[in-house]
Protein backbone atom coordinates (compact mmCIF):
# COMPACT_ATOMS: atom_id res chain seq x y z
CA UNK A 1 0.00 0.00 0.00
CA UNK A 2 2.74 2.33 0.25
CA UNK A 3 2.06 3.63 -3.68
CA UNK A 4 -1.36 4.07 -2.41
CA UNK A 5 -0.17 6.27 0.62
CA UNK A 6 1.79 8.12 -1.19
CA UNK A 7 0.16 9.06 -4.10
CA UNK A 8 -3.03 10.02 -2.80
CA UNK A 9 -0.99 11.85 0.57
CA UNK A 10 -4.23 13.73 1.57
CA UNK A 11 -6.24 11.15 1.51
CA UNK A 12 -9.09 9.90 3.82
CA UNK A 13 -8.74 6.49 4.89
CA UNK A 14 -12.14 4.62 6.35
CA UNK A 15 -12.32 1.06 7.73
CA UNK A 16 -15.61 0.12 7.47
CA UNK A 17 -16.13 -3.46 10.09
CA UNK A 18 -19.13 -5.11 9.53
CA UNK A 19 -20.24 -9.01 10.56
CA UNK A 20 -19.29 -12.36 8.94
CA UNK A 21 -22.72 -12.49 6.77
CA UNK A 22 -21.12 -13.44 3.46
CA UNK A 23 -21.53 -16.73 1.61
CA UNK A 24 -17.78 -17.40 2.21
CA UNK A 25 -16.50 -20.77 1.64
CA UNK A 26 -19.76 -22.80 1.12
CA UNK A 27 -17.87 -24.72 -1.43
CA UNK A 28 -20.68 -24.19 -3.75
CA UNK A 29 -19.59 -21.88 -6.51
CA UNK A 30 -16.82 -21.10 -8.60
CA UNK A 31 -15.76 -17.88 -6.80
CA UNK A 32 -14.54 -20.18 -3.79
CA UNK A 33 -11.47 -21.15 -6.38
CA UNK A 34 -10.38 -17.37 -5.76
CA UNK A 35 -11.04 -17.31 -2.14
CA UNK A 36 -7.65 -16.29 -0.04
CA UNK A 37 -6.59 -19.26 1.83
CA UNK A 38 -3.11 -19.75 4.12
CA UNK A 39 -0.07 -20.06 2.43
CA UNK A 40 2.40 -22.67 2.79
CA UNK A 41 4.65 -20.98 6.37
CA UNK A 42 1.49 -19.98 7.73
CA UNK A 43 0.41 -21.53 11.58
CA UNK A 44 -2.91 -22.72 9.90
CA UNK A 45 -1.90 -24.35 6.95
CA UNK A 46 -1.68 -27.59 7.43
CA UNK A 47 -5.52 -27.98 8.92
CA UNK A 48 -7.12 -25.41 6.21
CA UNK A 49 -8.58 -28.73 4.55
CA UNK A 50 -9.75 -29.71 7.75
CA UNK A 51 -11.65 -26.32 9.47
CA UNK A 52 -15.17 -26.05 9.29
CA UNK A 53 -16.79 -22.80 7.74
CA UNK A 54 -16.61 -20.74 11.15
CA UNK A 55 -13.14 -21.38 11.11
CA UNK A 56 -12.19 -20.13 7.75
CA UNK A 57 -14.39 -17.22 7.78
CA UNK A 58 -12.59 -15.81 11.19
CA UNK A 59 -9.13 -16.97 9.75
CA UNK A 60 -10.13 -14.56 6.44
CA UNK A 61 -11.94 -11.76 8.59
CA UNK A 62 -8.67 -11.86 10.90
CA UNK A 63 -6.15 -11.88 8.22
CA UNK A 64 -8.12 -8.84 6.36
CA UNK A 65 -8.28 -6.60 9.43
CA UNK A 66 -4.56 -7.31 10.52
CA UNK A 67 -3.14 -6.13 6.80
CA UNK A 68 -5.52 -2.87 7.42
CA UNK A 69 -4.28 -2.30 10.88
CA UNK A 70 -0.32 -2.56 10.01
CA UNK A 71 -1.79 -0.45 7.28
CA UNK A 72 -3.00 1.70 9.25
CA UNK A 73 0.30 1.89 11.47
CA UNK A 74 2.09 3.32 9.35
CA UNK A 75 -0.07 6.50 9.05
CA UNK A 76 -1.09 9.25 11.80
CA UNK A 77 -4.23 8.55 13.71
CA UNK A 78 -6.06 11.86 12.42
CA UNK A 79 -5.92 10.01 8.74
CA UNK A 80 -8.22 7.02 9.80
CA UNK A 81 -11.56 6.15 10.80
CA UNK A 82 -13.15 2.86 12.17
CA UNK A 83 -16.85 2.74 11.08
CA UNK A 84 -18.30 -0.24 12.69
CA UNK A 85 -21.81 -1.19 10.97
CA UNK A 86 -22.42 -3.61 13.99
CA UNK A 87 -22.92 -0.43 16.19
CA UNK A 88 -24.69 1.71 13.32
CA UNK A 89 -26.40 4.80 15.27
CA UNK A 90 -26.72 8.53 14.44
CA UNK A 91 -23.68 9.25 16.98
CA UNK A 92 -21.58 6.49 14.95
CA UNK A 93 -22.45 7.76 12.04
CA UNK A 94 -21.67 11.97 13.55
CA UNK A 95 -18.24 10.95 13.92
CA UNK A 96 -18.09 9.43 10.89
CA UNK A 97 -18.99 13.18 8.40
CA UNK A 98 -17.00 14.53 11.28
CA UNK A 99 -13.95 12.86 10.23
CA UNK A 100 -14.90 13.58 6.59
CA UNK A 101 -15.47 17.20 7.60
CA UNK A 102 -19.12 17.23 5.97
CA UNK A 103 -21.15 19.35 8.57
CA UNK A 104 -24.68 20.51 7.66
CA UNK A 105 -26.75 16.88 8.14
CA UNK A 106 -29.31 17.07 11.01
CA UNK A 107 -28.90 14.04 13.37
CA UNK A 108 -32.52 13.33 13.05
CA UNK A 109 -32.18 12.51 9.24
CA UNK A 110 -29.06 10.41 9.66
CA UNK A 111 -31.46 8.68 12.25
CA UNK A 112 -34.57 8.16 10.04
CA UNK A 113 -32.25 7.15 7.26
CA UNK A 114 -30.65 4.44 9.44
CA UNK A 115 -34.19 3.11 9.89
CA UNK A 116 -34.74 2.43 6.07
CA UNK A 117 -31.38 0.18 5.13
CA UNK A 118 -30.88 0.92 1.33
CA UNK A 119 -27.83 -1.27 0.81
CA UNK A 120 -29.11 -3.93 2.79
CA UNK A 121 -27.23 -7.78 1.55
CA UNK A 122 -29.36 -9.73 0.18
CA UNK A 123 -28.06 -13.19 -0.05
CA UNK A 124 -25.59 -15.20 2.15
CA UNK A 125 -26.51 -15.42 5.78
CA UNK A 126 -24.39 -15.65 9.29
CA UNK A 127 -25.54 -15.93 13.03
CA UNK A 128 -24.40 -13.08 14.73
CA UNK A 129 -21.60 -13.84 17.66
CA UNK A 130 -24.46 -14.03 20.23
CA UNK A 131 -25.80 -16.87 18.48
CA UNK A 132 -23.01 -18.98 17.83
CA UNK A 133 -22.52 -22.23 20.51
CA UNK A 134 -19.53 -22.23 22.94
CA UNK A 135 -17.58 -24.69 20.70
CA UNK A 136 -18.41 -22.25 17.44
CA UNK A 137 -16.86 -19.56 19.84
CA UNK A 138 -14.13 -21.62 20.55
CA UNK A 139 -13.15 -22.04 17.32
CA UNK A 140 -13.36 -18.45 16.38
CA UNK A 141 -10.94 -17.53 19.49
CA UNK A 142 -8.74 -20.50 19.02
CA UNK A 143 -8.07 -18.64 15.43
CA UNK A 144 -8.07 -15.05 16.64
CA UNK A 145 -6.77 -14.99 19.67
CA UNK A 146 -3.13 -17.06 18.23
CA UNK A 147 -3.23 -13.77 15.95
CA UNK A 148 -3.56 -11.26 18.19
CA UNK A 149 -6.89 -9.32 17.04
CA UNK A 150 -9.90 -8.89 19.12
CA UNK A 151 -13.08 -11.33 19.73
CA UNK A 152 -16.25 -10.27 17.41
CA UNK A 153 -18.44 -10.77 20.74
Amino acid sequence: MPNFVSSLPTSWRVLFVRGMRRGYYLNNNIHEVGRIQPIQGDEFYQGWNSFERIEKIAWLWNETNLFIENFFKTIPQENYFQFNFNELNKNSVKGLLDFLEIGDIPLEAVANTIKKPTNVQSTGSFPQGSEWSQEEKQKVINILVLKGIWIPF
